[in-house]
């Protein structure tokens, strides 16, 4: 399953704890996103390959702007790609199908993106590129700047306080403020909860989801955004030979290591990384759960997270 990730401000640097996704979740727009027609619109509008999909034009809404007031252009989108690729190790090679040398700024809107080989599901492909920041972007000490629906106030890694950024083109958060807490422990962070330390417990694990739901607490189910994939270097043997691959894919029984690791808290997904929306083949993916003590929105929320460091 790997060993567990090193606190970031960087959100290009692999996929950090759970701290860090749920801030830059709030802090960063996104390209696309994965809705239950398949993958909707998001700071991208639209998506259309050329004849043979080898090349894509990508519009981006005109109306986001950055927190310090600046607007979001099409080289701020292929700057984030771009670093996204050059931490690929660390991102499984999320941006792998795209060539992103031969990709060009068309105006300040429109991107045109090229790919490796031709590539049907660029639209699911950008889900995962998670994070616009600003181009030229290098310190990463501090969160840089976003374009989301909230902007930092104040914090760390440990704890942060995020306010709602009234400039966001979206539709306006219920909430004013969100403090963040990092709890390592998922099941003290699900007693945060119980306990009313917290209004919310992102990503608890199978058996606190459960006992919690037995308590009269909440459960909510989001899309599968964690994947536990079995890696293999493909030029060195012996998964250099795809028949070998083939054999350890027959050999392992997700649907029981989805039944028995996870109780059920989850689903199968392709042999696509990120994101897990869609079933191409089979590959076991978690879906993460939260317990949230009541159905009515307050102004502002205590969010208890992980801290794996």
């Amino acid at each position: 399953m790997g060993a567990p990730a090193t606190a970031s401000h960087d959100p290009h640097g692999g996929l950090g704890n759970e701290s860090d996704a749920m801030r830059f979740a709030l802090l960063y727009d996104v390209l696309t996103v994965p809705g239950e027609n398949g993958t909707q619109p998001r700071l991208a509008t639209s998506w259309t390959p050329n004849d043979d999909l080898t090349t894509w034009r990508i519009e981006l809404r005109d109306d986001a702007v950055f927190s310090d007031g600046t607007p979001v252009t099409a080289a701020d989108v292929l700057f984030s790609l771009r670093r996204m690729h050059e931490k690929a190790a660390e991102n499984y090679g999320r941006m792998g199908m795209f060539d992103l040398d031969a990709s060009t700024v068309v105006d300040d809107h429109t991107l045109r993106l090229v790919t490796h080989k031709p590539f049907a599901e660029v639209g699911q492909a950008l889900e995962s590129a998670t994070f616009v920041v600003p181009e030229g972007t290098e310190d990463f000490r501090r969160p840089a700047t976003g374009s989301g629906p909230f902007r930092m106030e104040s914090g760390d890694a440990e704890a942060a306080v995020l306010v709602r950024n009234d400039d966001w083109w979206g539709t306006r958060p219920p909430l004013s403020h969100i403090e963040i807490r990092a709890i390592a422990d998922p099941q003290a962070r699900a007693d945060a909860v119980a306990s009313g330390q917290a209004d919310v417990a992102g990503s608890v694990n199978p058996a606190a989801a459960r006992t919690a739901e037995q308590d009269g607490l909440q459960l909510v189910h989001r899309p599968g955004v964690t994947v536990y994939p079995l890696v293999m270097r493909l030029d060195t043997a012996p998964f250099d030979d795809d028949r070998v691959r083939e054999a350890i894919k027959l050999a392992v029984d997700r649907e029981q290591l989805l039944d028995t690791v996870f109780l059920g808290q989850g689903r199968l997904a392709g042999d696509l990384l990120t994101p897990a929306t869609r079933p191409l083949r089979t590959f076991p993916t978690a879906r993460g759960t939260s317990t949230v003590p009541g159905s009515s929105w307050p102004t502002r929320a205590t969010v208890a997270v992980s801290n794996s460091r």
